[in-house]
């Protein structure tokens, strides 16, 4: 194996098996753990979601590099205020 990786998990059953067949170490977190890990996710999802409310994609295919640019494009806008 290339990587020594432990994944934690909240413990359901099908994250154990996928680990297993991944040939990945699997590990519970404590009930502090999650509700941080879930805390931080939902955090991450409402900044993204939050970030393509103000900057759309309009493009039906949107490809990496458009992204990139808008990306871009906002961090310089930001960096005039």
């Amino acid at each position: 194996m290339w990587f020594n990786i432990t994944i934690l998990t909240d413990g359901a059953p099908y994250y154990k098996t996928s680990c297993r067949i991944l040939n990945l170490r699997h590990g519970v977190y404590s009930l502090e753990v999650r509700n941080l890990m879930e805390r931080i996710i939902q955090y991450v999802k409402d900044r993204t979601k939050l970030f393509n409310n103000y900057i759309p994609c309009i493009k039906d295919e949107c490809y990496e590099e458009h992204a990139d640019s808008k990306i871009n494009n906002y961090n310089a806008k930001q960096m005039d205020k």
